[in-house]
């Protein structure tokens, strides 16, 4: 392996003498620690090491660039407020509102947001780790990159694969779908299917996670370990927002098509809905703001209509309104949202968890969430796959279950008779 721990810990004790002291206050608790940054050729780490070190949870994600965040020096379990330095950012992710501890997300928090311990971020030619710590002495420091454990992880082959709802259930759900829809309660709705798949034994989340990376495109790869046994991963094509100071951005992605196959009404009809929200989002938020034109964003196998909005916030907007306000939008929820959270709720055989939400990072300065779609949560040997449509009136639901099928085609390599592991970022 390439990567070396005693080099990196003779690294950071030496910078320690020199590195600054960050104070930062996160929902009324004060923190103050130690930021140690260390520069390495990019020829002497692999993310692949990231795996067998003992600090969770592990953040993971490559949008730009690949970054990975590993361990907690600090974490909250709600949407906090953070002030004070502007180098410090917090990760995590803020589950589906009205999200309760049970199947499949058992014993996992609604939200949670961390200062991690590690960061590391890659560069063309060179990788910056960071080092977050109260007492940066070779032993404390030792003591943080020495923790390790060995995965046994095999090939692991599938036994056993069901759907939440099944077909006849998804019919009768957009039946009652269509007649909220006739009662004026709403117009669209947003209903999601889940796919549970079982393995003889524990499938590697890394190697997952680098097969969807190879075959993603125009999509935000992320990944949240929890533990060694539960890991959250995906590859999404929308951005909720993103914010530099003042600056805020961020997308309309809805309509779903497979590559190659015109938009129809339905599509334009779905994504009416999410670019009218955000133009109230913005009216409200912003002093001022602009949209792109309308244009598609294509992934690995499907399209998508976009349309892009930029504005300055005003004074005092901070990240807990946004996503108060940005979140979930239509295409993640329905044109209604309290209704169609409600809607949802009450049709769908599963809680949504972390599907669909917020997951990225902000601090003082900055802030970047994507939704979480295209994703998979799996426990030890069970992989429980995601996918949504939206439904309007005239949705049939053939063609919305096919495209769930569509979605979650990014798994596909899941059903080949043996799933693999190994790995190399």
């Amino acid at each position: 392996m390439l990567f070396d721990t005693t080099n990196l810990i003779k690294h950071f004790t030496q910078n320690a003498h020199s590195a600054p002291v960050v104070e930062v206050t996160v929902d009324d608790v004060p923190l103050k620690f130690h930021r140690i940054t260390v520069q390495l050729p990019i020829n002497s780490f692999t993310f692949s090491h990231l795996e067998n070190l003992a600090l969770f949870p592990k953040f993971y994600w490559n949008h730009s660039r690949k970054e990975a965040y590993l361990g907690s020096l600090f974490h909250t379990k709600s949407f906090p407020t953070i002030s004070g330095n502007g180098d410090v950012c917090l990760f995590g992710v803020h589950g589906f509102p009205d999200h309760v501890q049970i199947f499949p997300w058992d014993g996992l928090p609604t939200t949670y947001f961390f200062i991690p311990k590690i960061e590391v971020c890659c560069y063309n030619d060179h990788l910056s780790v960071t080092m977050n710590i109260v007492h940066p002495t070779k032993a404390e420091i030792a003591k943080t990159l020495s923790s390790t454990y060995k995965n046994t992880y095999a090939n692991s082959q599938m036994v056993q694969m069901q759907c939440f709802p099944d077909s006849d259930t998804w019919e009768e759900m957009l039946a009652s779908a269509k007649e909220a829809f006739s009662q004026n309660k709403l117009q669209k709705v947003v209903l999601a299917r889940c796919k549970q798949m079982d393995f003889f034994s524990a499938l590697d989340p890394f190697w997952v996670l680098q097969e969807i990376e190879n075959i993603a495109c125009n999509s935000t790869t992320f990944s949240l370990q929890w533990d060694r046994e539960t890991t959250f991963l995906g590859a999404t094509p929308e951005c909720i927002y993103r914010r530099n100071q003042q600056h805020v951005y961020a997308a309309a992605v809805a309509g779903t098509q497979p590559l190659n196959q015109p938009f129809e009404k339905k599509e334009f009809l779905e994504f009416s809905f999410v670019s009218s929200a955000l133009k109230d989002s913005f009216h409200q938020l912003c002093t001022s703001y602009q949209t792109s034109p309308l244009t598609t964003h294509q992934t690995h196998n499907v399209s998508h209509l976009f349309q892009s909005f930029q504005g300055e916030l005003k004074s005092g907007i901070q990240d807990k309104v946004l996503i108060e306000n940005l979140y979930p939008n239509p295409a993640l929820s329905g044109d209604k949202k309290r209704t169609a959270i409600d809607l949802i709720h009450a049709l769908e055989p599963f809680k949504r968890g972390w599907y669909t939400a917020p997951i990225g990072f902000f601090s003082v300065e900055k802030a970047l969430f994507y939704a979480a779609l295209r994703c998979a949560l799996i426990r030890k040997n069970h992989v429980f796959l995601f996918a949504g449509a939206g439904i309007i009136d005239s949705s049939l639901p053939k063609s919305e279950w096919e495209e769930l099928n569509h979605k979650a085609d990014l798994y596909s390599f899941l059903n080949q008779q043996k799933a693999g592991h190994g790995h190399s970022f």
